[in-house]
């Protein structure tokens, strides 16, 4: 502990070893009694009741009554199905010439324009040659009276295939349609010499999707051989061909999932510190944006829903604050005072779950095809204290888990261990839940489960017009991987609606790593027990070394029951040819080395510990900082310069079997790039001048989005470690 507030210095040596030789006698400390004596001040009434801060909890001890993992609610199993196919074999493209035209309706959507010039721009791309896109409206079919058709276009010239895209009314006359699919669904299917291409592009709402692209994408990714590794010409596979034959075809495809989403890190005040400090123009980051937009297009990333469950108040303060104090958390001090960033509510108080109806009542107002309206608290902060008075603290059950409160006080920082705060902060969602539904009955509230309120409530049912987003599993500690499982699990068993909502890529830095079985494990358990959506943080684009995690991911969330290994086998087959062996064990290895970081993160976050019960000074600011130091010690262990040289010995032996294929190489170089970049982080952690070595990798980093914008996500790697650059130039 760095500062007590509000109690004279002298106060504070006794109180602690008081509260040490109590630890050493084996007494039990409730609720971190320790920094209670040091933090509880008496304060002014609070709404005409004895009121006052502090750190103990007051909420009875509530029996666990459900453990184990919850019941299986949904089958693990690909919604993917071949039907028998009729129809003939047809030659798209032959002898220079296209066979073949492509069809969209008379007055077609966006998602129907965006498909077809997909398929026109891919099919070129594969034979050099042109397609022709046209509205059906200046087409004519005729009928050789044989069972024949031809397209005949206004030209005058003749197609004697043809590929109908969307809504058609061809495709209507042969009976065909998206019935009976999911939104965001598609089907294939040939009928004589054409090809339909039918995509469920409506949600329940009004929202427009994009059936119809995720069926043109597929087409090409199933019988064409294509396949976006990463986005731009370079990691986009065309099969070269002078001739394209496709066989008839009779498949639909659904997502398992209403809502796959993949935050791409778009051009916000984060992303303008990292400018910033790279010197660059915001018009070259953004086209950086767009195109990773395009790649999560490709993959079927997507949503036929309108959930909304972000951090709901943050203008509360500039609204609230003169009128309704009360309002909000009582600090340290006494008052309600709170810095308008992100600020912290007392949500023991009735008339702010009241005021937070309306707030929900409004947006469905507003919005009549909202699915789900937002009722989560802001994001963390230490400004702003969690509200501390008696009411609240009256919700928090003595033996609930055990978390770490980050506060600071005079640009200082401190933790308190203090009880989850889950229970407060359900019962608040509950009394939202409950007021709500009395107006609108089917109304649904989205919330987080996060930060001091991650783990499930202790006694509590999350009312069912809740739906929880957990934000948990990341990879860098094994530990923290399985008490997420076990935390998901809780909340499956006390809520009825759940999403993943991960900052899984946040975290890593950028550097080299490979989580892939472990993340599908742990995506294969979320949706056998209740996963209704995936929503990930954070597509910061680090291409050349979370690349093939980036890529799994997009296929689980579309289809959760398929086959890791075969995805990388398929990746490093489609993206580098003869030298695919040799890709496979680099992943492998690279996976490896990932899996024993990550299990070592945990022995040394005890080691670190330990050392701060041995020694006062040496405490950790936070368990974020200690985790942050564990991280790269074990990564750097896991790293060894032995691994590096094997993972670099890997890629030239790919390189080498490439057999002069420069594309190939060139995919090859960009790996080899986030391993330069692992090396160049490792040394500016170790330098002894740290001022020189943070200008040097700060150099490399925009040497690197100058020639290489794709392998390292410069922009947000720096805002993430800004200041570590606040003497750099």
């Amino acid at each position: 502990m760095n500062k007590k507030p509000d109690l004279p210095q002298s106060c504070f040596p006794s109180l602690l070893a008081e509260s040490v030789a109590l630890k050493k006698k084996g007494a039990w400390l409730p609720g971190g009694i320790a920094l209670s004596l040091l933090f509880s001040v008496a304060i002014a009434p609070f709404a005409g009741a004895s009121d006052q801060w502090g750190t103990v909890p007051l909420g009875k001890p509530v029996a666990r009554t459900e453990s184990g993992s919850p019941p299986i609610r949904q089958k693990l199993e690909s919604r993917f199905q071949k039907l028998p196919a009729e129809g003939e074999e047809a030659i798209l493209f032959e002898s220079g010439q296209s066979r073949t035209i492509l069809v969209i309706p008379a007055a077609p959507t966006e998602v129907e324009r965006e498909a077809a010039e997909l398929l026109k721009t891919t099919l070129e791309g594969m034979t050099g040659g042109s397609f022709l896109v046209l509205p059906e409206k200046e087409l004519r079919v005729e009928e050789d009276g044989k069972g024949s058709f031809r397209v005949n276009d206004s030209a005058g010239r003749s197609w004697p295939h043809a590929i109908w895209i969307g809504g058609t009314a061809q495709a209507r006359k042969s009976g065909l349609g998206p019935d009976g699919l999911r939104p965001e669904g598609y089907r294939l299917i040939t009928r004589g010499p054409w090809l339909f291409i039918l995509g469920n592009d409506r949600s329940p709402g009004r929202m427009e999707v994009k059936g119809t692209y995720f069926g043109t994408a597929s087409l090409l990714e199933n019988h064409f051989g294509v396949r976006w590794l990463w986005p731009g010409e370079l990691g986009t596979i065309l099969p070269k061909s002078d001739r394209i034959v496709l066989a008839p075809i009779h498949e639909q495809d659904e997502p398992a999932m209403a809502q796959r989403t993949f935050r791409n890190s778009s051009l916000n005040d984060r992303a303008e510190k990292g400018i910033q400090l790279l010197g660059v123009d915001p018009a070259d980051y953004e086209a950086l944006v767009q195109e990773r937009a395009q790649w999560l297009n490709r993959h079927k990333i997507g949503s036929s829903v309108n959930l909304q469950y972000r951090h709901a108040y943050g203008n509360w303060y500039e609204r609230f604050g003169k009128e309704h104090p009360d309002w909000f958390a009582l600090q340290p001090n006494g008052s309600r005072v709170q810095s308008p960033e992100r600020v912290r509510l007392c949500q023991s108080n009735p008339e702010v779950a009241l005021q937070a109806a309306k707030q929900v009542l409004q947006a469905y107002q507003e919005n009549p095809d909202l699915d789900c309206a937002s009722i989560s608290p802001n994001d963390g902060g230490t400004k702003n204290w969690f509200c501390m008075c008696e009411e609240c603290r009256k919700l928090d059950p003595e033996n609930a888990h055990r978390v770490s409160l980050l506060f600071s006080r005079d640009n200082q920082r401190f933790t308190v261990d203090y009880p989850s705060l889950t229970n407060r902060v359900v019962t608040f969602y509950n009394r939202i839940a409950e007021e709500v539904t009395r107006t609108i009955p089917n109304a649904r509230v989205g919330a987080y489960g996060y930060s001091a309120y991650r783990d499930a409530p202790l006694g509590i049912k999350v009312h069912p017009a809740i739906t929880i987003a957990f934000v948990g599993f990341k990879y860098e500690d094994e530990n923290l991987r399985a008490l997420d499982r076990e935390r998901w699990d809780g909340w499956c068993h006390q809520a009825s609606r759940i999403i993943l909502r991960p900052n899984t890529f946040v975290s890593g830095d950028g550097l080299p790593r490979v989580f892939a079985r472990r993340l599908s494990e742990d995506l294969k358990h979320c949706y056998q027990t209740g996963m209704t959506a995936g929503d990930f943080s954070a597509l910061f684009g680090h291409w050349a070394t979370d690349g093939l995690n980036y890529y799994l991911l997009t296929k689980l969330l579309w289809d959760p029951s398929a086959d890791v290994t075969a995805i990388i086998n398929d990746y490093c087959r489609a993206g580098f040819g003869p030298a695919a062996e040799p890709m496979v064990l680099y992943f492998a290895k690279l996976e490896e080395a990932t899996d024993q970081m990550a299990r070592s993160v945990p022995s040394r976050i005890e080691e670190q510990l330990r050392e701060e019960e041995r020694d006062p000074e040496a405490k950790a600011s936070s368990k974020k900082a200690r985790g942050r130091t564990a991280f790269q010690a074990s990564y750097f262990e896991a790293f060894d310069p032995e691994t590096m040289a094997s993972l670099r010995g890997l890629l030239r032996q790919a390189d080498e079997e490439a057999a002069g294929d420069e594309k190939i190489k060139a995919r090859i170089a960009l790996l080899r790039t986030g391993l330069d970049y692992a090396e160049i982080y490792r040394a500016t952690a170790e330098s002894e001048d740290p001022v020189e070595a943070h200008q040097k990798l700060l150099d490399w980093h925009r040497e690197k989005f100058r020639t290489e914008p794709l392998a390292i996500g410069s922009v947000y790697q720096l805002w993430k470690t800004g200041g570590a650059f606040r003497r750099v130039k």
